[in-house]
């Protein structure tokens, strides 16, 4: 509702201000709109991208990744808007006078068409903030009850998509380019809509930067290419082989499930049976979970496929189903299906990195041109190696794939230097000994007292929920504190346990100050971050750190925000100075069996053996 009455007000106000100023002043003003419109699409993208690029992981600088995607409009439009205004009254100083009917009519006619624009740019510029899924009672995307991504319900003036559907034509004419909007952005409404449908009714995440994933894969069912999958033989000592239920190569089934799927493309109806199938494998990065749980959280109304069609018309595909971990601390995989209004599904577990493979029904006379993810797109380019598709002879070959646990795994693909590597060896049974500085425990080291910690630390029932604070020793002498009041334990998230490793001057070479944390950071130019990796070969970040010296005591945890970087995120540690004291807090999964701790592509230390990550954390 609010939505479209602030549409019309400005259509109207616009129309009616310029109506009165006259037939001439209205065209020079319209044509300035027009230009400026035209200016703000072709910088959207690059504005966007500046903005969330810019943009701080906490305090106010955090929202320009939230208001990106409508400021990045907005920002191009007003200032050009404002410049060829300037332009234009100081080289035309006198007015044309027609009569009064005349000048009414006109100028009426040409403020309409820049309120049009005005307005359009306006819902566009709004829709791309972080106000939530309904915007202000305007949804142009749904979901239907089998979970179909749709079109939504227009405006009761649709000033957007007039106004997307006037510069898509431009792009391809008077405005041509050789990308044009009609063929990266074909609907800037639905774009827009795209980046609130985030989980939370649209609290979550709208935003991500390019660094925080990347295309590792794809992969294609084509039924004009498939084969019949062989028949299935009988065990040994068996006179029958088994069954399968269904149709083997029905692309809306899998092994685990031969229900077929009810798939509708987003502009309604069937894809066909002729649909081909087009999977695309994408690694999120630590820098795309959310701040407040830790976990990369997608549905299907954030991510699609961009398609052309034979007549050159692009087009939207939203995924229909997702291959990623089935458990934390596991790297067996499954396919879930977005098959209900709503679905949103979630990382497990601490992982540093996940992979997901979305899974598109694109008609058979259509190609995918890229993908965009939560606004952010990728063009898949064809002279790039990990862009040509596998095809698949038959859908038999990627069910195997996904049981045996390798169409995407939660491994991190990336080498790992185990050269200069130390042994440190552990407890009995892999558990907590405090003499290795290897712990897998939720308790900060240090008694301190609520109502001290400062505003940016939240606290529940004695535990540090988020946040960092900066304490002097003497803050931290508090073994007589009232209970209620006492705090001595960092709050792990579901699934996740934690671990402390000390990492200061006394460990040695085991630690940042020995040879293999400090060449890591060395080759990274400093942006090597600190993880621990599992028996799988699943790396985990840091989360927070405690340090210690004479003068101050620092504690930092925050599980939606990884450390990234040793030199920039972590305080100093010097072989100069033996009074100084750092221990990383690590988020593996629970169940897990942690093999060592490392920098970058380096691994520091092998904890001998493994540390089993089960013991309880309350």
């Amino acid at each position: 509702m609010i939505m479209n009455i602030l549409a019309i007000a400005i259509l109207g106000g616009v129309a009616y201000a310029w109506g009165a100023r006259g037939g001439f002043s209205s065209l020079l003003n319209c044509v300035c709109v027009l230009f400026a419109g035209a200016i703000a699409f072709g910088l959207w993208e690059h504005v966007a991208t500046w903005l969330i690029n810019s943009a701080g992981s906490r305090g106010m600088s955090s929202l320009l990744a939230d208001v990106a995607w409508g400021a990045g409009l907005a920002i191009p439009f007003a200032i050009s808007l404002g410049i060829l205004r300037a332009i234009t009254d100081t080289l035309i100083r006198k007015n044309l006078k027609f009569s009064p009917a005349g000048d009414w009519i006109v100028g009426s006619l040409f403020g309409v068409i820049a309120g049009l624009i005005i307005s359009g740019i306006s819902v566009l510029s709004l829709s791309g903030m972080r106000i939530g899924s309904d915007a202000w009672g305007y949804e142009a995307i749904s979901s239907d009850a089998a979970g179909n991504v749709q079109r939504g319900s227009a405006l009761w003036v649709p000033t957007d998509r007039l106004t997307t559907q006037l510069y898509s034509r431009l792009s391809r004419g008077t405005f041509s380019s050789p990308d044009p909007l009609a063929k990266w952005n074909p609907d800037p409404a639905v774009f827009a809509a795209s980046t609130r449908a985030s989980f939370g009714s649209g609290t979550a995440r709208n935003a991500l930067e390019r660094k925080d994933f990347e295309v590792i894969g794809r992969y294609e069912l084509d039924p004009a290419k498939m084969q019949a999958p062989a028949p299935a033989k009988a065990a040994p000592g068996t006179a029958h082989a088994p069954t399968t239920s269904g149709d083997p190569n029905d692309l809306r089934a899998d092994a685990l499930d031969p229900t077929p799927q009810n798939i509708k493309l987003f502009e309604g109806g069937a894809p066909g049976k002729d649909a081909k199938l087009e999977g695309v494998i994408l690694k999120f990065r630590a820098g795309a979970k959310e701040r407040t749980s830790g976990q990369v959280i997608i549905g299907n109304g954030q991510v699609y496929l961009l398609t052309q069609d034979p007549a050159g018309d692009t087009n939207f595909v939203f995924p229909s189903a997702v291959v990623t971990k089935a458990e934390a601390g596991k790297v067996a995989i499954a396919r879930f299906r977005y098959d209900a209004k709503d679905t949103f599904l979630a990382s497990l577990g601490g992982d540093s990195e996940s992979n997901w493979a979305f899974e598109f029904f694109v008609p058979a006379d259509q190609t995918p041109l890229g993908i965009v993810v939560k606004g952010t797109r990728v063009y898949f380019d064809p002279t790039a190696e990990k862009f040509q598709p596998v095809v698949f002879e038959n859908r038999g070959k990627r069910d195997a794939l996904i049981a045996a646990g390798q169409l995407t795994s939660g491994k991190s693909g990336r080498p790992l230097d185990e050269s200069k590597a130390v042994s440190v060896t552990m407890g009995s049974g892999g558990g907590s000994d405090t003499s290795s500085g290897v712990s897998p425990t939720n308790q900060i080291g240090l008694v301190l007292q609520d109502g001290t910690l400062g505003s940016g630390m939240t606290v529940t029932n004695g535990r540090i929920i988020s946040g960092k604070t900066l304490l002097t020793p003497k803050d931290t002498q508090n073994r007589g504190v009232d209970q209620n009041l006492r705090v001595d334990r960092f709050a792990p998230p579901d699934q996740v346990s934690l671990l402390m490793v000390d990492v200061g001057f006394e460990r040695g070479e085991a630690g940042l100050t020995g040879a293999a944390a400090r060449e890591a950071q060395n080759e990274a130019s400093g942006r090597a971050a600190p993880f621990v990796i599992d028996s799988n070969g699943v790396r985990y970040d840091a989360v927070g750190y405690v340090y210690q010296d004479p003068q101050k005591v620092e504690i930092r945890y925050i599980i939606g925000e990884p450390i990234q970087s040793v030199a920039d995120d972590l305080p100093s540690v010097s072989r100069s100075r033996p009074d100084q004291r750092l221990k990383l807090v690590f988020a593996p999964s629970t169940g897990t069996e942690i093999v060592g701790w490392g920098v970058g592509n380096k691994l520091v230390a092998k904890f001998v053996p493994p540390v089993k990550m089960d013991v309880p954390q309350r």
